[in-house]
């Protein structure tokens, strides 16, 4: 058997599995390979100045999408936290460039994973952890004691006072018999103590938070650092909650140094480069030309986004092989879409799946003109995405595009190849954007490999477009497309809405403009007595409710007040007051359902309407 590509693809195996904070924080190789880009050294820096620089600087939250490396970044921290440059695995020391972080700060970290219990009970349990796994037990720390004793307990319960109390105290104590400078605390997974918290507000108080971080800010010698890992803002957990508490929820976030944690075009080719860590030698000497020609072209025509870094992206480019440099850019849009980001990414990289890079190479060798390119990709995400593209159909044309390929002239493979190049990207190209658009130029460079091959798919796209109807050209700012029709991505635009109107603060105040309010006629004793009573219907928020009921009623013979009760806080205290006002004949209250459950829905409508009204193309002409 010839040699293939993968023989020469060193897989390190931290890029094979996900980052899980307590596991592997005792596991020497879970940072080797670890790639510290500028973006990770950046907001390292930052960290590293609440230290001793700027300590009213000690309170942050890492918001970033799934997958975006923030818990390997979280591990290299609390590393580096602890030991400094010396806890850290030879390589990766190098790796690490100028830093402000000098010598060996020691401090004690405290990981913890959030999940949905009270954060008071789960920062004491990795607190009593660590103390258990990394002080000796000859040091006999009070604090131990004391959260055994409150641990103990079946259903563990502590105040918010006390539980900072303690957490200082241990601080307090580890420095006083050297075991330690300070504590960092690192909250993974914060979004799922703040569901809990929004849940059950009367077990979890998100006030703790503010005051935990204000603790930290205010930390002397004793210090101690608070690092929070968020998938999405404050926000986003808060949205089932009163306009009163949204904006409690607001202050709190506000007491946090918010980074977000997004990797450039630039650091994603080094990324790529070190997860594949290729014998280089391998590859045929015309790659690297080839593969720096390619991306300079590709740069220049957009794909990589604006002001991509042009030279860092060459230089890198011969290092993705055995992947085209056209990939790359869809790769990264195709997962940040469907995908879960560099989790995704890597997981095609290295994977066994149907279609992947891990599959290619194995059987292909490193020869001239052998590389992954588009139609390849395509392939991988027909195999393991097509059922999920096409249950979301009206969102991407999928159905569409794998019609046409599957239509296409299976005795011309090149121009299926071709075919399937410009569905891939007209599956993931955003609209009106300069982005990923598949020129005849562009597909040329993508597809072609030498001299010849430029002429051949020249002919190939003329012989698609003129002959067969099969490419439609849209012009030189939307490049080719496999339908012929000017299409609108409705949920393009309504993500667009999403990201223009406000934040919705009052579900009563939306919900109230959408309801009949026409009188109720009293049928049954009409029939009965032949008397025609009519009360009006009122609408209104839970804390109108009490003005309303006292207004005078002028033009029926009664009222039935709704209040439109957005918590189930605010329905406790609309159905107290209506026992109270319940010997009144005249009044008569109802209290529905929170309406915290149709936020979605009101969501979804409003921004429907925004598509109508702000998508001319969808007028009637």
């Amino acid at each position: 058997m010839s040699e293939t590509i993968a023989q020469h693809l060193r897989v390190d195996r931290r890029y094979q599995r996900s980052v899980h904070l307590e596991r592997d924080f005792t596991d020497a190789a879970a940072l080797a390979g670890y790639v510290p880009t500028p973006q990770v050294e950046f907001t390292l820096d930052r960290i590293v100045d609440g230290l001793d620089t700027h300590p009213n600087r000690r309170a942050f939250r890492i918001t970033g999408n799934y997958g975006a490396g923030k818990s390997s970044f979280a591990l290299l921290i609390a590393h580096l936290l602890q030991n400094g440059r010396q806890g850290l695995p030879v390589r990766l020391q190098g790796r690490l460039k100028a830093s402000k972080l000098r010598g060996r700060p020691g401090l004690m970290p405290v990981l913890i994973t959030g999940s949905r219990e009270p954060m008071t009970i789960a920062i004491l349990r990795g607190l009593q952890r660590t103390l258990e796994t990394r002080v000796d037990g000859r040091a006999q720390l009070q604090v131990s004691s004391l959260l055994q004793s409150i641990l103990r307990a079946k259903n563990p319960t502590v105040s918010d006072e006390d539980a900072l109390e303690i957490i200082q105290a241990a601080t307090n104590e580890l420095i006083a018999k050297r075991r330690a400078t300070g504590l960092v605390i690192i909250l993974d997974e914060l979004g799922k103590f703040l569901e809990f918290t929004a849940l059950y507000p009367d077990r979890q108080d998100v006030f703790f938070l503010q005051q935990l971080a204000e603790m930290c800010c205010r930390s002397s010698h004793a210090r101690v650092l608070l690092i929070g890992l968020l998938h999405q803002g404050f926000s986003a957990y808060s949205h089932s909650l009163s306009q009163n508490d949204q904006r409690e929820w607001d202050k709190v976030a506000a007491r946090f140094e918010e980074i977000i944690f997004k990797q450039p075009p630039e650091q994603i080719v080094n990324l790529v480069g070190a997860a594949l860590n290729a014998d280089s030698g391998a590859w045929p000497p015309v790659w690297n030309s080839q593969a720096r020609d390619a991306m300079a072209y590709f740069v220049k025509a957009g794909w990589f986004g604006v002001g991509a870094a042009a030279q860092v992206l060459c230089q890198g480019a011969p290092s993705i092989y055995p992947l085209h440099p056209s990939v790359l850019p869809v790769l990264v849009r195709f997962f940040s879409r469907f995908g879960q980001n560099e989790r995704s990414l890597f997981s095609f990289l290295l994977s066994n799946e149907p279609g992947g890079l891990h599959e290619f190479a194995l059987k292909n060798s490193p020869t001239p003109g052998t590389c992954y390119q588009l139609h390849n990709f395509y392939d991988y995400v027909a195999a393991n995405f097509g059922d999920k593209l096409g249950a979301l159909s009206l969102q991407n044309h999928w159905n569409h595009i794998d019609a046409v390929v599957r239509s296409c002239d299976i005795r011309s493979p090149e121009k299926t190849m071709l075919v399937k190049a410009v569905g891939i990207l007209n599956l993931v190209q955003p609209s009106h954007s300069s982005e990923l658009v598949p020129t005849a130029e562009a597909l040329v460079m993508a597809m072609a490999q030498n001299a010849t091959g430029n002429d051949r798919y020249q002919e190939l796209i003329r012989v698609l477009s003129k002959n067969e109807g099969i490419l439609y050209f849209r012009g030189k700012a939307g490049g080719y497309c496999l339908w012929s029709h000017t299409s609108v991505n409705l949920f393009e635009k309504y993500d667009e809405a999403g990201r223009t109107l406000p934040a919705l603060r009052s579900m009563a105040d939306v919900v109230r403009g959408r309801l009949d309010t026409r009188p109720l006629v009293a049928r049954r004793h009409y029939i009965e007595t032949g008397n025609l009573r009519s009360f009006e219907v009122v609408y209104c928020s839970a804390s109108e409710l009490a003005g309303k009921s006292q207004e005078p009623i002028v033009d029926s013979d009664g009222r039935i007040l709704i209040p439109l009760c957005e918590t189930n806080k605010e329905a406790s205290e609309c159905r107290a007051f209506a026992k109270l006002t319940s010997n009144s004949r005249q009044v008569v209250i109802g209290i529905p359902q929170p309406l915290s459950g149709l936020e979605g829905l009101v969501k979804e409508v409003e921004r429907w309407e925004w598509v109508r009204n702000n998508t001319p193309e969808l007028r009637k002409r």
